[in-house]
């Protein structure tokens, strides 16, 4: 997709309708019951609401983005979801509220092992928005033949695929390439002031603001996305994989320090330093991080067509 003023209007457009759905009609439905709450699937006391407003108000906003990209739905209609979660993350509360909620080693640990669970559901909600607009809706609006002619004209290209024989390989160093890139940027930046506690010899940091969280997770993805694609033109949707994987590695890594670290006498607003990443929720890590893939991949196919 050749990026030309007329497409970035239509994606200013799908952008500005699903923030206006997710924020308004979604909010509504998923807004935590505490002020400053965190927007959560398993731990927000809204479980089925929150399945449900985003599976029900996913389809309703990648359908209209599809529309609303008409000839290049197929694309954009790819963004439609990611906005409105972007919406969610910037929106809801810090991981403050669990953190002190789960404030023993046990409690804490446990929560985090949740969180790698509810980055599935995420991912999943993220991924059916790919789909309906990459199969369903696009294919509905664009042309069957199209299509499928357009999808193979984004593979193959970047700068290693042409050393590589295996299609197999170059997915999984894609993969591979943006998952490093994301989980060193995502650990630096997101990373807060560090205190020591020299009574409990650790090292803890607090939880990072929401605008230090937007702009770690949408550079980390954006940058990690843009240096994989331009050495292996895979698909969008291998890419769409890596925040969940960068955000399960965080929760896992959390919650086995928490095992070997006491939390006696640390505030519960601190998470061991190392780990700071893992209090960004997974509905940031799949909102921003998703919506900065996407536009890390357009910029990167826009590198291709001007190199071409």
């Amino acid at each position: 997709m050749h990026i030309t003023a007329m497409v970035k209007l239509k994606i200013a457009l799908v952008l500005a309708v699903s923030g206006v759905v997710f924020g308004t009609v979604g909010w509504a439905l998923v807004r935590p019951e505490e002020p400053g709450g965190a927007v959560s699937v398993l731990m927000g006391g809204r479980t089925a609401g929150v399945l449900l407003s985003m599976f029900a108000l996913g389809v309703v906003v990648c359908l209209a983005g599809s529309v609303i990209g008409t000839v290049n739905g197929r694309h954009i209609g790819q963004i439609a979801i990611p906005a409105g979660l972007t919406v969610w993350a910037m929106r809801t509360g810090s991981m403050d509220s669990l953190l002190m909620t789960h404030s023993s080693a046990a409690a804490r640990a446990a929560m985090f092992h949740g969180l790698m669970f509810e980055v599935l559901i995420w991912l999943a909600v993220v991924l059916l928005g790919y789909w309906l607009a990459d199969r369903v809706f696009g294919l509905m609006l664009q042309g069957g033949e199209v299509a499928a002619a357009k999808k193979g004209k984004e593979s193959g290209g970047g700068w290693l695929d042409g050393f590589l024989k295996s299609q197999w390989l170059s997915r999984t160093l894609a993969v591979g390439v943006s998952l490093v890139i994301g989980f060193v940027l995502m650990k630096l930046m997101a990373r807060a002031g560090v205190t020591r506690f020299k009574a409990i010899e650790v090292a803890v940091g607090n939880v990072p603001a929401t605008k230090q969280i937007v702009f770690a997770v949408g550079a980390a993805f954006f940058l990690g996305t843009l240096a994989a694609h331009q050495l292996f033109r895979v698909e969008l949707w291998y890419y769409l994989l890596v925040p969940a994987i960068v955000a399960a590695i965080g929760y896992a890594w959390a919650g086995h320090l928490v095992n070997l670290s006491p939390l006696e006498g640390i505030s519960p607003h601190f998470v061991h330093a190392s780990v700071v990443f893992a209090t960004v929720l997974p509905v940031q890590f799949l909102g921003i991080g998703s919506l900065a893939t996407i536009a890390g991949f357009w910029y990167s196919m826009q590198l291709h067509h001007q190199q071409g």
